[in-house]
């Protein structure tokens, strides 16, 4: 009885709770959330997506045949000769600004290109030197040549291609127009002196004297005696000379032999050459004989002037080629006036005399007139241009 009492009351007393009904559903992984988020987007979005990825290939393609398409063009493109590899690479960036403005190089006349007739790979001792022998193409081009070093502290160059042999090493010297539309260079490889080598006071034949090249190396060789003669007293006081081949009344080609004479003059561009007997003879004139030995060699090894002579401390006045090229003869002959009867003379080009100074296992040593001071050429090159000038040698002593 009681317990039915409480039960009505609090039936009265407090109303029931409402009961709601729950639905229990998985819960969704991250894929599903991403992929409800994205249902959620509107289509527009990823049609802008899609336009993006297609805009960045393209651009991407584009840059692609943009390299490409520039790669061929500088490949086809000729800006001269390129550093070579191996040597030094970096050139200064300070290089550059001694350059003229463009309103100065307006005043140029235009040219086509720059020549070196001398050698690309030029071997020098530190201390010597070596002047490039370069033109301009037009020859009457009024263009200047700006001339730098990529390795100033190995070998430095001057306004006119005059290089400076400073310590060992290697460097490359460059040629260029100041439009820079033509450039060209040489590989300079300095090394240390060798044992076997005299220090001649050097004489350059450029300046004054095209085809002096005798006359320079045989003052050479009587400076460095303590013989105190010029150049042109040489040439003025005792160098036998004669005119250069012509044609005679008669329609004869003729002319004098180089074993006796200097044919033409050697400070004109027209001067030829002469050969050993007309230094000797030209020595003799002047040089005391009590004091000093004249001798002409002909037919002697190069081995036996180096042991005889630079061993000694004598330098030798030597017939060659230019950079010690190989020789030939030309199709240039003529009748030798005064000779033996049909005696002729053949022209070997390109003929050279040098100043030997030096040696050693691959190298001989020069004091070159066109080229310059402790100019090195290798010992095959060097007995080929020899040979090639039937091995004559002149060489001035003191006498003990």
């Amino acid at each position: 009885m009681n317990k039915s009492y409480t039960e009505t009351k609090a039936d009265t007393a407090t109303p029931a709770p409402t009961r709601r009904k729950l639905n229990f559903l998985p819960r969704q992984n991250d894929s599903a959330k991403k992929h409800s988020a994205e249902n959620s987007r509107p289509r527009s979005f990823f049609i802008f997506l899609k336009f993006l990825k297609s805009l960045a290939g393209f651009l991407a393609f584009s840059a692609l045949v943009s390299l490409l398409v520039t790669l061929v063009f500088l490949m086809k493109k000729d800006f001269g000769d390129p550093l070579p590899t191996g040597a030094a690479a970096a050139v200064e960036a300070s290089s550059y600004e001694e350059l003229p403005t463009w309103d100065d190089r307006s005043a140029f006349a235009p040219s086509e290109g720059i020549v070196f007739n001398s050698v690309k790979f030029v071997k020098v001792i530190a201390g010597g030197s070596f002047q490039v022998d370069f033109e301009l193409r037009p020859k009457d081009s009024l263009e200047c040549l700006y001339w730098y070093s990529s390795n100033p502290y190995v070998a430095d160059v001057s306004s006119d291609g005059e290089i400076t042999a400073i310590k060992k090493g290697e460097a490359v010297i460059i040629a260029e127009t100041y439009d820079r539309s033509h450039r060209k260079s040489i590989i300079v490889s300095v090394f240390d002196a060798p044992e076997r080598i005299i220090d001649v006071p050097y004489i350059s034949q450029n300046a004054k004297y095209p085809n002096g090249c005798e006359s320079c190396s045989a003052v050479m060789a009587l400076n460095y005696l303590g013989i105190d003669i010029t150049v042109d007293e040489f040439i003025e006081k005792y160098l036998d000379m004669s005119e250069v081949p012509h044609y005679d009344k008669n329609g004869d080609y003729v002319g004098r032999s180089p074993w006796q004479y200097f044919l033409g003059d050697p400070r004109d561009s027209t001067g030829l050459c002469c050969y050993a007997p007309t230094i000797v003879n030209a020595f003799k004139k002047f040089v005391d004989e009590e004091k000093y030995t004249v001798e002409e060699h002909r037919g002697r090894t190069l081995d036996e002037l180096c042991a005889r002579y630079i061993n000694n401390g004598v330098p030798v006045i030597f017939w060659g080629t230019m950079y010690m090229q190989t020789p030939y003869e030309m199709n240039w002959t003529w009748k030798v006036i005064g000779g033996r009867e049909g005696e002729t003379f053949t022209w070997v080009a390109p003929m050279h005399c040098l100043l030997l100074t030096g040696y050693d296992e691959r190298y001989y040593y020069f004091n070159d007139p066109v080229a310059g001071k402790g100019v090195a050429y290798e010992r095959g090159a060097v007995q080929r241009a020899y040979e090639g000038l039937y091995m004559q040698a002149v060489t001035v002593s003191k006498n003990d």
